[in-house]
C-alpha cells in the first residue's frame, strides 16, 4: 500500500510553495532566482502543460513533484525515447524533516505509478538533477534510471518502465 499520495497544487498552497521556494536546502538545487510572492504565484498557478502536485506521505504535505511530457520540441527531446510517451519528473523535499530519511525510491515508485495510472502509454521517465547533487543521482540511478547525457549542468537519467 503506497504511503504516498499526490494532491493537485492548487492557489491555496501559493504560501506553502513561496515558503519552501525560499529553503536553503531547496534553492541548492532549485533556484528559481529571488522571486516574491507574486512571482511564485504567476510562475506555479498559471495554466501551463506541467503537471504538479502536492506530495503527501500519510497524509502530511511534504514537497512538490512535477511531470512533462517530453515531446520533439521540449529542450530535452533528443534524449527522449523516440515513438515512446516520455516524461520528465522534477521535484524537491520541502519539509526538511523528510531529508534524508531514504524515502526518495518509494516517493519515485509511487509517483511513476501515479503517472502511468493516467498515462497508460507511458514508457520512460527522465530526470535532470543538477551535476552538483550527487543525492539525487545515487537515487536516480538506485531506481534504475540510466545515464543519456548531459545538458545544462545537468546529467539526464533515463528510466525506462
Amino acid at each position: 500500500m503506497a504511503t504516498f499520495s499526490f494532491y493537485p497544487l492548487t492557489i491555496p498552497y501559493l504560501k506553502q510553495m513561496y515558503e519552501w521556494l525560499q529553503m536553503p536546502h531547496v534553492r541548492a538545487f532549485w533556484d528559481d532566482g529571488e522571486r516574491s510572492i507574486e512571482q511564485v504565484r504567476r510562475h506555479y498557478f498559471t495554466p501551463r502543460s506541467v503537471e504538479q502536485y502536492l506530495i503527501l506521505h500519510n497524509k502530511k504535505i511534504m514537497g512538490y513533484i512535477q511531470a512533462e511530457a517530453i515531446d520533439g520540441n521540449h529542450e530535452l527531446a533528443k534524449f527522449h525515447v523516440k515513438g515512446e510517451e516520455t516524461y520528465g519528473v522534477d521535484l524537491f523535499i520541502g519539509d526538511a524533516e523528510y531529508i534524508g530519511k531514504g524515502m526518495g525510491r518509494d516517493l519515485l515508485k509511487d509517483f511513476i505509478q501515479y503517472l502511468l495510472e493516467r498515462h497508460h502509454q507511458l514508457k520512460a521517465v527522465l530526470f535532470d538533477p543538477s551535476e552538483n547533487n550527487p543525492r539525487a543521482i545515487h537515487l536516480f540511478t538506485k531506481l534504475g534510471a540510466k545515464h543519456v547525457g548531459a545538458f545544462k549542468k545537468r546529467e539526464i537519467l533515463l528510466l525506462q518502465l
